[in-house]
């Protein structure tokens, strides 16, 4: 009996990631049944769909980030900065320091990766959700949430692009490449936006259909960029440097999340601000991920020459496996903490 109730706990932990490993295995296993169906000029025309999926994704990222509350809550500043420069300049310095160890083989397009994967904001749903279960502070989670989709939707188009020309013939047209995120990735979101001012409370009725929507069609993406990884093979190329990739990013997985709770801890703000802090701070998105990708690959002069964008994708899919199990497992320990009245609260 007493087992039986630990293991409905710990389903109940896992519920908010469950749906989501589901859709990635789904995807993955429609993939090696049928690889050519998905793959660019296959029966299904997703060199086509796939655009209009990026668009749809913007669409409804617009419409789901809450930028009226950010007015709310900007006292606990120190939350906010810290998070920002945990996602953007020390996870990417952790990451850095990792690729550097000679023991793992990894080949440049391991590297570009794991760094790509580094540079990424924090996820939006699953965040919030976490946050929320664990105790934290919803609302200083949310402002933290934006300002890093914000910042990571112009800074990591750039740095990927930068990333890829990096290596012999592989260059990024940069005329295309700013016609292609501006009408599938700043157009659809400056959209969602606007539509979310005029139609708040049709948006608010309707945010399991738009996350749900949304989530769908990341599953699309990640069966897209594996069939065109597979061709009409129906098996992974499990190199020395793929194997590689996938066990540096759980080990950055492991480091990254360790050091963040350690040095939140040392911050003297209430317990519901280090919890929000730590799941922003040390979560990525694959949602806004993948759709970032699709659109640099999208405008590459010479798409042979890069590195297939599934192998690209490796360290982004199995951290964000991994972030959701960890974050899912951590709630009832994160909640359980001592949370009396700390000596300085953020005004």
């Amino acid at each position: 009996m007493g087992l039986s109730l630990k293991m409905k706990r710990i389903l109940s932990l896992l519920s908010p990631a469950l749906s989501s490993l589901y859709g990635i295995g789904i995807a993955l296993t429609l993939a090696f049944i049928a690889p050519q169906l998905g793959s660019h000029g296959g029966a299904l025309h997703t060199e086509i769909l796939i655009g209009i999926a990026v668009f749809i994704i913007f669409l409804v990222q617009g419409l789901q980030l809450p930028t009226e509350q950010m007015r709310r809550g900007f006292a606990a500043w120190p939350v906010h900065l810290f998070c920002q420069v945990w996602i953007f300049i020390v996870f990417p310095l952790i990451a850095w320091g990792l690729i550097q160890l000679p023991e793992i083989p990894l080949d440049e397009a391991g590297k570009i990766g794991i760094l790509y994967l580094s540079i990424l904001p924090t996820t939006i749903a699953t965040n919030a959700a976490f946050s929320s279960r664990a105790g934290g502070n919803t609302a200083a989670a949310l402002i933290s949430i934006v300002l890093s989709n914000l910042i990571g939707a112009l800074l990591c188009p750039t740095i990927l692009a930068y990333l890829l020309t990096q290596k012999g013939n592989m260059s990024i047209r940069v005329t295309p490449l700013l016609l292609t995120l501006t009408w599938q990735l700043l157009l659809p979101f400056a959209i969602g936006q606007i539509l979310r001012f005029k139609i708040h409370p049709w948006v608010e009725k309707r945010k399991r259909l738009l996350k749900n929507t949304g989530t769908v069609l990341i599953f699309f993406m990640v069966y897209v960029a594996v069939c065109n990884l597979l061709g009409n093979e129906k098996h992974l190329p499990l190199t020395n440097s793929n194997l590689g990739a996938i066990g540096l990013t759980l080990l950055l997985l492991g480091i990254e999340k360790f050091f963040c709770w350690k040095v939140i801890r040392f911050q003297r703000w209430p317990h519901e601000f280090k919890v929000a802090a730590f799941y922003a701070a040390s979560q990525k998105t694959l949602a806004l991920g993948l759709p970032i990708a699709t659109a640099v690959y999208a405008a590459s002069s010479n798409p042979s020459a890069l590195p297939p964008m599934a192998i690209i994708l490796i360290p982004l899919l199995v951290f964000h496996i991994g972030q959701l199990l960890l974050g899912a497992l951590l709630i009832p320990f994160l909640s359980a903490m001592d949370q009396t009245i700390e000596t300085r609260i953020i005004e």
